[in-house]
C-alpha cells in the first residue's frame, strides 16, 4: 500500500541556483547547479503553495495567507490568521482570490476576494460548493486561471473531491464541468494547470481513492474531459504535469519513482527518469523557458533537484546533503 503522505511544507526555503556551462537547444545537459539556501522566519506552519508576482511571494499556510517582499523576505501582511488556506490566485493588484478553510469548525469555509492587496476582503464564494456540506470540501483545494478574449476564466477543484468547477466571469458564479457534488469521486487533487500555450489545454491529477494515478485532460476548454491512463494496475500518485512551452503535446509528469513523458498529448507515455524519489513539482526557469526543473524528496527524505533544458530527454541530478529534510 502505498504510504499515506500529508501534502505540506514542513518549512519555506529559497535556493539562490547559479548555472555553470549552461548548454542550448538540443545539446546535451552539461550545467551544474550550486547555491546556497536561505531560511526565512516561517517555521511554524505548513505552507501548501507559493507564488511569486511582481516583488512579492505570496504562500497559503496552516495559519493563513502570507506576503512577503522578495528581496528581504520581509512579512508585509498576514491575512485570515486562524485559517488554511491551500490555494489562491494573484492576477493583479486589484484581484487577489484565496480559499480558506477552518478545520476547527470555528467560521465557515469561504472564497474570500481582495481588490486593495489585502486591505479589505469580500466573501466571494458566491455559488462554488453550493448545497455541499463537507468539511474542507466545499473550498477550492487547487485553482489556475487563463485570460481569454472574454474575460478571466477561473477553474477550480477541491482537495479531496475529484469534481471540476469553473467560472467565465471572474469568480462571480460557477458550474460544474466534470463529476459533481452530490456523488462526487473521492481522491486527492494535486494540480490544475491550463497550457500557456492554448488556454482550451487543461491538466488536473491527484490520485484516486484506491491510490490509483488520476490524470484527466480537457481540449475544449473544460466542456469535456477525458481520463489519461499513465501507469497501469499500480499504486501512485500524479504530483504535478509541465507542459513544453511552444509545443503542447510533449508532457511530462511527476510521480512517486518515475517521470513520465509524453509527446503526443498523452496518448502513450515513456519513461523520463526512474530512480528511488518522489518527484513533487515543476519549475520553468525564469531566465529560460526551455529550462525545466523538477524537486522532490529521495527515500532517505533528502532534496534533489533535477534540471533538463531538452525537456526531459537528459536530466541533470543535483542533491543537496547539507539541504534541509523532512521537506515535500
Amino acid at each position: 500500500m502505498l504510504k499515506c503522505l500529508s501534502f505540506t511544507i514542513v518549512k519555506i526555503l529559497y535556493l539562490t541556483l547559479f548555472l555553470i556551462g549552461c548548454s542550448t537547444g538540443a545539446e546535451k545537459n552539461d550545467f551544474e547547479l550550486n547555491g546556497q539556501f536561505q531560511e526565512p522566519n516561517l517555521t511554524s506552519e505548513d505552507v501548501y503553495k507559493i507564488d511569486v508576482h511582481d516583488d512579492n511571494v505570496f504562500v497559503g499556510t496552516s495559519s493563513g495567507f502570507k506576503v512577503f517582499d522578495a528581496s528581504t523576505m520581509e512579512n508585509l501582511g498576514h491575512f485570515k490568521k486562524n485559517s488554511s488556506v491551500r490555494t489562491f490566485i494573484v492576477v493583479e493588484a486589484d484581484f487577489w482570490l484565496i480559499s480558506v478553510a477552518y478545520p476547527d469548525g470555528s467560521e465557515e469555509n469561504a472564497i474570500f476576494k481582495s481588490q486593495n492587496q489585502g486591505l479589505e476582503w469580500e466573501n466571494y464564494t458566491n455559488n462554488y460548493g453550493e448545497g455541499h456540506s463537507g468539511v474542507r470540501q466545499a473550498v477550492p483545494g487547487v485553482m489556475d486561471y487563463s485570460k481569454t478574449t472574454a474575460g478571466l476564466v477561473l477553474f477550480a477543484r477541491s482537495f479531496s473531491l475529484l469534481n471540476m468547477n469553473r467560472s467565465k466571469d471572474k469568480g462571480q458564479s460557477w458550474e460544474v464541468v466534470a463529476g459533481s457534488w452530490e456523488n462526487g469521486t473521492i481522491g486527492t487533487t494535486r494540480f490544475v494547470k491550463i497550457d500557456e500555450n492554448n488556454s482550451d489545454n487543461i491538466w488536473t491529477g491527484g490520485a484516486g481513492s484506491f491510490f490509483t494515478p488520476h490524470l484527466v485532460k480537457s481540449k475544449d476548454g473544460g466542456n469535456e474531459w477525458e481520463f489519461v491512463e499513465t501507469l497501469e494496475n499500480t499504486e501512485n500518485f500524479v504530483y504535478d504535469v509541465s507542459i513544453k512551452n511552444g509545443a503542447s503535446e510533449q508532457i511530462l509528469l511527476a510521480m512517486n519513482g518515475v517521470i513520465l513523458k509524453s509527446t503526443d498529448f498523452g496518448d502513450s507515455w515513456g519513461t523520463a527518469y526512474s530512480a528511488s524519489k518522489e518527484f513533487y513539482s515543476f519549475s520553468r526557469s525564469i531566465n529560460d523557458p526551455n529550462i525545466i526543473y523538477a524537486s522532490g524528496i529521495s527515500a532517505s527524505g533528502q532534496l534533489f533537484i533535477l534540471a533538463s533544458n531538452d525537456f526531459g530527454d537528459t536530466w541533470v541530478l543535483n542533491e543537496f546533503p547539507d539541504g534541509p529534510t523532512e521537506i515535500f
